[in-house]
């Protein structure tokens, strides 16, 4: 009996160890970069290692911005869905029936995210507006913290898949690919910060 006893103990000790392990935050490494992940499941920085120098690409942290989030739009309110854990770097994460997985992923040793929604209600989906935001800080509010800064310079909607870049005024530079069509893209340019 004793036995028994100690062998459950150990058991949810295990496990209470392995929950609390899944919600720290995660970092996925290469020689060229380093991406850390929070455990809500948004990023927190994106650093690619140079020589002369690391760049960092900022990403808001928390709130309505934080990203990458799935949202949706309905009768005048956004919904932003919380990410559950769905494996390592893995979350989903669902609004009225539809389920959005995103996996932080390395393609050809780029950092990159791997996002699929599926529909699971009966009915189509139509909201004013649904989307994945991406959390990349772009908002240039005071000289010089701007310099570091990344905004969307070039981002072009084709019939079959999605290109640009976003750039700072220093002249680093972030590209953007997706291999299937984005519907559109959109960025908030005032963040409702306004001078007195």
């Amino acid at each position: 009996m004793l036995f028994k006893r100690i062998r459950v103990t150990i058991l949810l000790l295990g496990l209470l160890s392995f929950s609390l392990r899944v919600s720290a935050q995660i970092v996925l490494k290469h020689s060229d970069w380093e991406w850390k992940i929070s455990e809500t499941g948004c990023a927190e920085q994106l650093i690619f290692k140079g020589e002369k120098r690391n760049d960092t690409i900022p990403f808001f942290r928390e709130g309505e911005h934080a990203g990458p989030s799935f949202y949706a739009k309905r009768e005048g309110k956004e919904v932003r869905a919380s990410w559950i854990p769905d494996g390592y770097a893995s979350y989903r994460s669902e609004i009225d029936g539809v389920l959005c997985r995103i996996s932080y992923i390395k393609d050809h040793g780029q950092p990159a995210l791997r996002v699929k929604l599926t529909n699971n209600s009966p009915v189509p989906y139509q909201p004013q507006k649904a989307g994945l935001k991406l959390g990349i800080d772009t908002y240039m509010d005071k000289f010089p913290d701007w310099f570091g800064k990344y905004f969307p310079t070039l981002m072009r909607n084709e019939k079959t898949h999605f290109y640009g870049y976003l750039q700072t005024p220093s002249g680093h530079t972030l590209g953007l690919v997706s291999q299937q069509p984005v519907a559109s893209w959109s960025v908030d340019y005032n963040l409702g910060y306004q001078d007195p």
